[in-house]
C-alpha cells in the first residue's frame, strides 16, 4: 500500500498543478477582461456618448452662430446632471473628455478643476498636463504658466512628471512663435533644474523639445550643448534631433564647421544602425546644410547614403541640388541633375524650374534660360513673378533691352501673374541702362496704377 501511495504522489501533484494553472489562467483572463472593459467604456463615454446624447435630443431650430455653443452647453449639463463621469475611471474619463473638447467657453482652466471637485473627482497630474497644453494651444499662456508653477510648488496636490515639463517646453516654442519677446534662453537651465529637483529623468522628447526651442530662439550653441548632454547620458538622438540640429547649424557655417563634421559622423552612425527609420527630410536637410558649408564631399556622400538606403529623390531634393550647383558656378552639374529628374520620372515643378533658370542666368546662359521658360510653358507649369524677374535681369545683363521690354509688356498686358515692385524695379534698371527716359516714365506711371493693387514704389524705385 505504501508503495502504491508513493507511486500515486507524482500523479496527485500533477493534478494539483493543472488545477492551479487553470486558476491562474482564469485570474489573468479576468484581469485582462476587466482592463479592456474599462478602456472601452472610457472610450465610449468620451467619444461615442455625445453621438448618443445628440440623437436622443429633440430637434429644435436655431441660428448657425449659436447652434454649436448650445450643443456644447447642453451636453456639459447632461454630463453633470447624470453624473456620467463618475461611472468608471472618473479622472481618466474626465481627462479624456476635456482633452477632446478643450476649454470651450470657459475663461479659465480653474473652472474645470472646480467642476471636477463638484463631481467628487480628484484631478491628477494628467489633468494638469492636459490643461497646460490646452492653455498654450488656446492662447491662454498666462494660465499655462500659472498651472505649471502651481504643480511645482511644495504644497501642490499633484507632483509634476516628465510629461509636464515636456508639455511646458513645447508650449514655450508655441508662445515664442506668437510673441518672441515672452521667451528667452535663460528659462532653459531653470527647467532642467526643476526636472532634477523632482528627481525625474529627461527623455529623448525632453531633449528634442529643448533643442527645438533653442534653435527657435537662435541659441545654436545652447542647442549643441543639449545634444552633447544627450550623448553623455546615453540618450540616443532620433531623426527629429538630427534634422533640427542640421537646420540650426546651417545658419552660421563660418562658426560651426567642426560641429557639423562631428554631427555628420554621428548621423552616419545612426544611418547604419537605423536603416528602417530613415526619411527624405533628414537627407534633404543634410544636403542643404552641406551646401551652406560649401562641403560638396558631404553632399555626394549624402546622395550615396540615399541611394544605398532606397530613399527616393523628390522635387525638393533635386531643387536643393540644382540651386546649390547653380549658385556655386557649377552649371554643368546643375543641368545634369535637372536632366536626371526626367530620367527618374520626377516631374519638375515651378520651384525646380526657377532654380535651373536662375542657375543659367548666373552662368550667362540666357538662351538656355529662355528655352527652359518655353519648355515650362509647354508643360503648362505656371511661372511665378520671381522666374520672370530673374529672366528680366538676365536680359539686362546681356544688354538685350528689347527682350527685356517685350517680357515686361507681356506680364503687364496678359496679367497671367501679378507683377510686384521687385519686377518693376528690374525693368526700370533695364530702361535706365539703355538710356530711355520716356520708357522710364511709362513704367513709373504703371507703378502708380498698380499702387491701387497694393504695389507701392520703394526707395530703390526712386
Amino acid at each position: 500500500m505504501q508503495v502504491t501511495e508513493v507511486q500515486k504522489t507524482p500523479q496527485k501533484i500533477s493534478e494539483v498543478m493543472n488545477e492551479l494553472s487553470l486558476y491562474i489562467v482564469f485570474a489573468l483572463g479576468f484581469m485582462i477582461f476587466k482592463y479592456i472593459s474599462e478602456v472601452l467604456f472610457n472610450f465610449l463615454s468620451t467619444l461615442l456618448f455625445p453621438l448618443f446624447y445628440e440623437a436622443t435630443q429633440p430637434t429644435t431650430k436655431s441660428n448657425d452662430s449659436s447652434k454649436s455653443d448650445e450643443k456644447k452647453s447642453s451636453l456639459d449639463n447632461y454630463f453633470r446632471e447624470h453624473g456620467f463621469l463618475q461611472l468608471t475611471g472618473a479622472v481618466h474619463a474626465y481627462n479624456t473628455y476635456i482633452r477632446s473638447r478643450g476649454l470651450g467657453k470657459r475663461e479659465s482652466p480653474y473652472t474645470i478643476l472646480e467642476e471636477m471637485k463638484e463631481q467628487d473627482i480628484t484631478p491628477d497630474i494628467a489633468t494638469y498636463n492636459t490643461l497646460i497644453y490646452l492653455c498654450f494651444k488656446e492662447n491662454k499662456e498666462d494660465f499655462a504658466f500659472e498651472l505649471f508653477h502651481q504643480c511645482c510648488q511644495p504644497d501642490s496636490e499633484v507632483s509634476p512628471d516628465i510629461i509636464t515639463f515636456n508639455t511646458y517646453i513645447k508650449g514655450l516654442v508655441m508662445v515664442h512663435n506668437k510673441c518672441a519677446k515672452k521667451v528667452s534662453l535663460e528659462c532653459i537651465p531653470k527647467v532642467f533644474e526643476e526636472i532634477e529637483r523632482f528627481k525625474l529623468k529627461a527623455n529623448d522628447i525632453t531633449y528634442n523639445t529643448v533643442i527645438d526651442l533653442c534653435i527657435t530662439l537662435g541659441g545654436i550653441k545652447e542647442a549643441w550643448n543639449c545634444f552633447l548632454s544627450m550623448h553623455s547620458k546615453g540618450i540616443e538622438p532620433d531623426l527629429f534631433t538630427y534634422s533640427i540640429l542640421v537646420k540650426g547649424l546651417k545658419e552660421q557655417p563660418h562658426i560651426y564647421q567642426e560641429n557639423f563634421d562631428f554631427l555628420y559622423q554621428s548621423i552616419e552612425t545612426y544611418i547604419k544602425k537605423n536603416t528602417d527609420r530613415l526619411d527624405e527630410i533628414l537627407f534633404n536637410s543634410l544636403i542643404d546644410t552641406a551646401v551652406a558649408y560649401k562641403d560638396f564631399d558631404k553632399v555626394n556622400k549624402t546622395l550615396e547614403h540615399m541611394r544605398a538606403n532606397g530613399i527616393q529623390f523628390s522635387n525638393i531634393t533635386y531643387g536643393i541640388l540644382v540651386k546649390a550647383f547653380g549658385q556655386n558656378g557649377m552649371i554643368e552639374s546643375a543641368l545634369v541633375i535637372f536632366e536626371q529628374m526626367r530620367k527618374h520620372n520626377v516631374q519638375p515643378n515651378e520651384i525646380t524650374y526657377g532654380c535651373i533658370i536662375d542657375a543659367c542666368v548666373r552662368a550667362q546662359m540666357y538662351d538656355k534660360a529662355t528655352e527652359l521658360l518655353r519648355q515650362m510653358n509647354a508643360e503648362k507649369i505656371p511661372a511665378n513673378i520671381v522666374i520672370y524677374t530673374t529672366l528680366l535681369k538676365g536680359y539686362t545683363k546681356q544688354k538685350d533691352f528689347n527682350k527685356a521690354w517685350e517680357l515686361y509688356e507681356k506680364i503687364v498686358k496678359e496679367r497671367e501673374v501679378a507683377p510686384n515692385i521687385i519686377f518693376y524695379n528690374a525693368i526700370l534698371e533695364a530702361m535706365n541702362q539703355c538710356h530711355k527716359p520716356n520708357l522710364l516714365l511709362v513704367v513709373y506711371n504703371q507703378i502708380l496704377v498698380e499702387d491701387q493693387r497694393e504695389v507701392k514704389p520703394d526707395i530703390i524705385t526712386y
